[in-house]
């Protein structure tokens, strides 16, 4: 019941965003570009919370490919932080589906093939994970 709550409280927050970016591309005059940088950084927020706290796999899903969108937007030191996020939640125990860890390395990529090349971190973590979701995938 609980989860199902804060489940709801995500996408309506999610849903309040696309709202807000609706608005945005309906406005005109010099306060667009304020508009679009609060924009950007509550939906930055609101990703990287959803992200952290592991809400549940279908909203980690949608907001790793939230994040793959934007990453190019994003500062570079936090997207320092956030690869190393994602590296902690491919190699955690816990058992975790084939599209969530497949979203997880495309933003991952991403991230690394865009502005992320400044970050000089290793893909290998990446592909190796592709790979072994791939066997999994063909052995079923």
């Amino acid at each position: 019941m609980k989860f199902q709550r804060q489940y709801n409280q995500w996408r309506l927050l999610i849903s309040y965003i696309k709202l807000l970016c609706a608005l945005l591309n309906s406005t005109r005059g010099s306060d667009v570009q304020h508009l679009n940088w609060n924009c950007l950084h509550e939906m930055c927020l609101i990703y990287f919370r959803i992200i952290k706290q592991k809400v549940g796999f279908q909203l980690v899903s949608v907001a790793l490919k939230g994040v793959g969108r934007i990453c190019h937007l994003v500062n570079i030191d936090t997207m320092e932080d956030f690869m190393i996020i994602l590296k902690k939640f491919l190699s955690a125990d816990f058992s975790m589906p084939a599209f969530v860890k497949l979203n997880c390395v495309l933003c991952g990529l991403k991230t690394l093939s865009g502005p992320g090349n400044e970050l000089q971190i290793d893909a290998c973590d990446f592909v190796i994970t592709c790979s072994n979701i791939v066997m999994l995938i063909c052995l079923d």
